[in-house]
């Protein structure tokens, strides 16, 4: 009860404010905002290349960090695609649940592509007139070996339905008409076979199973498929690969991800199919395990590597922000109060440490904080409610500390920190000490002194790089002071020989 309250006074806050379209960090999923994406989604200068040439289609590894926007291009591909569009000169095939071994990959990409294929047939008139009698039967075996849901009674009335609503018969009636093959016959007073989609879909109901000739390999059938749909004058079929970095099984396990799909890129038959381009969404994490399978042929596939700037979070922000607001709120300083106003949207971002869906994450965390911390229907956001929200973004997601020795360069997650010599000296001592020193050891290795650095000198420097690299220096994650001991580093991201 008490978060269905919550959940209404944000709503009621989001309206006073002017959030008219809802809250524009509701979700992070692209999947489940398709409908308004193109207006907030942001390139980060690979998605001319990611959906290339249909002309000339090739297979294509794209890598990003997990919640790095893997999924916006996927989409973004899909819209550009038929079903979605109408006269886009190619089909995809969205395939985002898996199963071991290349037979079953294919018969699952298969079963979403027969379905895909008949949407398009469904919605545009013009392809379903020329689609040619032979394919018709072609396609009906299709249906029956890999998507047989597609032709049962409760599918092929739900699709009529969509194309006409004026269909009515008795249900049995209908049921007979489809078992028996004699759908054209139910239909043929209705007047409903003058619309090609439904004409065609009587074909396929009642037309003979026309199978691929002869015995051939998965891959060979997959080529069969491709050939039907562009004999109805589309000129390629993408299949489009991601989402097993959100399973359960595979999130945390790069080298399950591996396993699952290394099957699928080392057939070169298939993934280099006439017609077919190949995109896989992964999580970066999987990139040099897959350089390291021999089967799987880096030479013969395109690899695009995403990456996130502040300024394009911004944009991003910006956009969700327009997107959400019928385009009257383009910042957050808009719906805060001073001092919050000046450096919100600087800090949202750089919190957000290049990543889309921890932007997103924190404006959530931001409007909860308020209408759980007793601000009004149209009150602004306040530093307090920003406070809160950090911490609890803190607590979910734990950057690593990262040092590089070889560049001398220092990072918290993907930020980059700006450090002095002395300040860089004393992480990297700790560093190379495993994460924990005494501070004479410190002073003698920072300082090149035993004598003459006062407890204040080295306190004074610990400050100033807490105030660099700590979310909240006042309680420190990274460097911790062990008292009238030493200093101990955590939260480190260690080099993999150092466990």
């Amino acid at each position: 009860m008490a978060q269905e309250g919550s959940s209404l006074r944000l709503e009621k806050w989001l309206q006073a404010v002017g959030f008219a379209g809802g809250n524009p960090f509701a979700t992070c999923e692209a999947d489940r905002e398709s409908s308004v994406l193109p207006e907030f989604f942001v390139d980060t200068g690979y998605y001319d290349l990611i959906w290339g040439d249909p002309e000339k289609p090739q297979p294509a590894l794209v890598f990003a960090p997990r919640g790095g926007g893997k999924t916006a291009y996927r989409v973004m591909v899909e819209r550009r695609s038929r079903p979605v569009t109408s006269n886009s000169p190619v089909l995809s095939i969205s395939y985002t649940s898996f199963e071991q071994g290349s037979t079953a990959h294919v018969r699952a990409i298969l079963g979403q592509g027969v379905q895909a294929f008949l949407d398009a047939l469904c919605r545009d008139d013009a392809m379903a007139s020329r689609f040619p009698v032979l394919q018709r039967s072609r396609l009906s075996w299709f249906c029956d070996q890999f998507a047989p849901e597609t032709l049962t009674p409760f599918a092929v009335a739900d699709r009529i339905h969509s194309l006409d609503d004026r269909f009515y018969l008795p249900w049995e009636m209908f049921q007979q008409s489809v078992r028996a093959a004699r759908l054209r016959e139910a239909l043929s007073h209705s007047g409903l076979l003058q619309n090609p989609a439904i004409a065609l879909l009587a074909d396929l109901v009642d037309g003979v199973r026309e199978p691929l000739p002869g015995s051939y390999s998965s891959a060979q059938v997959f080529a069969g498929f491709v050939r039907m749909v562009q004999s109805c004058g589309l000129c390629a079929v993408y299949v489009l690969i991601d989402r097993l970095d959100e399973m359960v099984e595979t999130a945390a396990d790069p080298p399950a991800i591996v396993s699952i799909l290394e099957p699928l890129l080392a057939d070169l038959h298939l993934m280099e199919t006439p017609g077919v381009a190949f995109r896989l969404f992964l999580p970066d994490s999987t990139l040099e395990l897959m350089r390291g399978c021999p089967a799987i042929r880096f030479d013969r596939l395109k690899v695009y590597e995403i990456e996130w700037r502040e300024d394009l979070l911004g944009e991003m922000l910006c956009k969700r922000l327009l997107a959400y607001s019928d385009g009257r709120i383009r910042s957050l300083a808009q719906v805060c109060s001073a001092p919050l106003s000046e450096t919100i949207d600087r800090e949202i971002v750089q919190w957000a440490d290049r990543s889309p869906r921890r932007l997103v994450r924190l404006g959530e965390l931001l409007f909860r904080a308020h209408v759980e911390q007793g601000g009004s229907e149209s009150s602004m956001l306040t530093l307090r409610d920003w406070e809160w929200a950090r911490k609890v973004f803190s607590r979910e997601h734990r950057r690593l500390l990262r040092i590089e020795p070889s560049s001398e360069q220092v990072f918290v997650g993907q930020s980059r920190v700006a450090l002095a010599p002395l300040e860089y000296r004393f992480l990297l001592a700790l560093y190379l000490a495993r994460g924990w020193c005494e501070k004479e050891r410190l002073i003698a290795q920072v300082w090149e002194a035993e004598e003459g650095v006062t407890d204040q000198a080295v306190s004074r420097l610990v400050r100033r790089i807490r105030e660099k690299i700590e979310p909240d220096p006042g309680d420190p994650i990274y460097l911790i002071t062990e008292h009238s001991r030493g200093f101990r580093l955590m939260n480190v991201e260690w080099p993999q020989e150092t466990g």
